[in-house]
């Protein structure tokens, strides 16, 4: 019997928290819809998980930070993050979140193939006055898992 799988659980103990991954290795031949070594990892803490594989996608922004200038409090200022899947797999977001909820954001395709280009469309609606910077987590497949975005800016009152 030949086994299909091979599975490789570690546990590390980082500072209070702990991390499990999982390594599995499958019999497939590279290609990008499919991969041959996937890595998956599960934070103990915040129960999430992320996968990815050697053939992973990689994700290179055009920019990561992005400043509005002024904005008028209570008016919305879209902005759009571009990015290029510099990998050799298929780049799929998972999730985005925002550290407020007068800041959303969306994935304009949410698969991104190798060698393709994406958006992240921001929206951000200031509700007071004064400096604000807002944090975009872009979760995905790619290698680092999560990628952070910042949109900045000026909020006024008249």
């Amino acid at each position: 019997m030949v086994a299909k799988h091979l599975t490789l659980l570690l546990t590390l103990a980082l500072s209070t928290s702990a991390f499990a991954q999982t390594l599995t290795l499958s019999p497939s031949s590279p290609s990008p819809d499919s991969t041959l070594f996937v890595w998956q990892a599960w934070n103990a803490d915040t129960d999430e998980s992320n996968t990815f594989s050697l053939f992973a996608p990689q994700i290179r922004w055009s920019s990561k930070n992005q400043r509005v200038g002024y904005v008028k409090v209570g008016s919305h200022v879209t902005r759009t993050f571009s990015f290029m899947n510099v990998g050799s797999g298929s780049l799929q977001i998972s999730k985005i979140s925002t550290n407020c909820v007068c800041t959303n954001g969306q994935c304009v395709p949410t698969r991104v193939r190798s060698g393709s280009s994406g958006r992240i469309i921001v929206t951000v609606s200031p509700d007071r006055p004064g400096y604000f910077k807002q944090y975009i987590r872009v979760t995905s497949n790619a290698r680092g898992f999560v990628q952070l975005l910042t949109i900045e800016g000026v909020a006024y009152q008249r």
